[in-house]
């Protein structure tokens, strides 16, 4: 198999609210330029992370969509995480990187297009798989994701 799904659904509804809180970190506004940084990164990142991100463009009012953008970003770099714990990228030259299996939970309305900080950590590496988990805030500190990503991080020597 190649890809499976399990969904459930939850229609927003009222109650008491707890999460976990928000780490101390810069906030947007202090970015550097995602080019710039590219250009500057070094090979000693810390075995976890926290990033700002918002989708580039306005998003349609759709919460669903809002879900699926988020969930695209989330896949694309959690596993970065287990890359950086041992000092190289996703980026370098002989990476094989794959997502190996990704859930999601949403637990409060949010907008893509608006910043949200990727709280992200590896857990563990080992046989060629990393497994990373993030939280995932708004600027005003509300959790509104959490994801957990198993992926392959095969590095080719030569």
């Amino acid at each position: 198999a190649i890809f499976t799904m399990s969904v459930s659904f939850h229609i927003q509804e009222s109650s008491q609210e707890y999460h976990l809180s928000m780490p101390q970190v810069d906030g947007p506004e202090d970015l550097v330029d995602w080019i710039d940084y590219l250009a500057t990164i070094q090979r000693e990142i810390p075995e976890d992370m926290a990033h700002w991100f918002r989708a580039a463009a306005p998003v349609p009012d759709d919460q669903a969509l809002q879900q699926a953008l988020l969930t695209y970003a989330v896949d694309m770099w959690l596993l970065d995480c287990s890359t950086m714990a041992h000092g190289y990228q996703f980026s370098d030259p002989d990476m094989q990187m794959a997502s190996l299996d990704h859930s999601m939970w949403f637990l409060r309305p949010f907008r893509a297009d608006e910043w949200l900080l990727l709280d992200a950590e590896c857990i563990t590496t080992a046989g060629a798989r990393g497994m990373n988990r993030a939280n995932i805030y708004t600027v005003d500190g509300r959790l509104v994701a959490t994801a957990n990503q198993e992926g392959l991080m095969r590095r080719h020597d030569g």
